[in-house]
C-alpha cells in the first residue's frame, strides 16, 4: 500500500509539475486563449496538493535528506521564494522584459532574435505590418497597422522558433 502510494504522489507530482510548467511558459509569452490561465491556476492547486501528499508518504526520506544538507536547501528554498514573490514597485519581471521587448527598435529586436534584418523586416510585412520604419518598434508598429500587440508578439514568437 505504501508503494502504491509513493508512486500515485510522484507521478501525480511529476505530472502536475509538468503541465503546471508548459502553461506557465504559454503564460509567459501570452500565447493561447483565456483557458490557458485557468488550466494553469487549477492544475498548479493539484501540483502544491500532490507535492505535499509526496512530502508526507517520503517523510522519512524527506526528513534524512534534510538532516544533511539542512543549510544548503533552506537557502536555497528562502531565495525561490524571495525570487518568486518580490517585485520592484510592482513591476514583475515577466511583465518588465515584454515592455522592453516591444519597445525596442526593429533592427535591435532582430539582433535580440538573431535573425538578419531584412529578412526580419520582410516577415513583418507578411504578417501585415506594412511600411515597416527601422527605427519604429513593434508596438509602434502595431498601433500604425491596427493590429494587437500581442498577435503579432504570437507571429514574432512563432517565427523566431522556426528551425534555421
Amino acid at each position: 500500500m505504501q508503494k502504491t502510494k509513493r508512486s500515485l504522489s510522484t507521478s501525480s507530482t511529476i505530472g502536475a509539475f509538468i503541465v503546471t510548467a508548459i502553461t506557465g511558459v504559454l503564460i509567459f509569452l501570452e500565447f493561447g486563449i483565456g483557458y490557458i490561465r485557468a488550466i494553469h491556476e487549477w492544475i498548479s492547486i493539484l501540483f502544491v496538493c500532490a507535492a505535499i501528499t509526496h512530502i508526507l508518504v517520503n517523510f522519512s526520506a524527506v526528513g534524512r535528506y534534510f538532516k544533511t544538507e539542512p543549510v544548503i536547501i533552506l537557502s536555497f528554498t528562502c531565495i525561490a521564494f524571495a525570487i518568486a514573490f518580490f517585485s520592484w514597485n510592482d513591476i514583475y519581471l515577466a511583465d518588465a522584459s515584454y515592455d522592453v521587448l516591444v519597445s525596442l527598435p526593429v533592427p535591435d529586436l532582430a539582433y535580440v532574435f538573431s535573425i538578419e534584418e531584412k529578412l526580419f523586416v520582410s516577415f513583418l510585412d507578411t504578417i501585415g505590418l506594412e511600411n515597416v520604419d527601422p527605427s519604429a518598434s513593434l508596438q509602434e508598429l502595431s498601433e500604425q497597422n491596427q493590429k494587437e500587440l500581442h498577435e503579432v508578439m504570437e507571429e514574432v514568437f512563432s517565427f523566431v522558433n522556426l528551425p534555421k
